[in-house]
């Protein structure tokens, strides 16, 4: 399960066969991201991320990897 998070490249392309073999569009949905409120001294500036791709891999992929990983160990 490691190295299946390091390989999100082959994740997408193995969803993007079956898609292609159900007729649908391998495609993200592209949806406005909301902006944080921040308060007037916080020095952080809010990271949004544009790329569908890359939003999915960190708040889905990546997530669900981690807890698939330490229920197993």
């Amino acid at each position: 399960m490691s190295d299946y998070r390091n390989n999100f490249t082959d994740a997408i392309d193995e969803a993007a066969r079956i898609c292609r073999l159900w007729d649908v569009d391998p495609k993200f949905q592209d949806i406005r991201v909301a902006k944080k409120k921040r308060n007037f001294d916080e020095l952080a500036e809010d990271i949004r991320l544009t790329n569908a791709e890359k939003r999915f891999r960190i708040t889905v992929f990546n997530c669900m990897i981690d807890t698939v990983t330490s229920q197993l160990t």
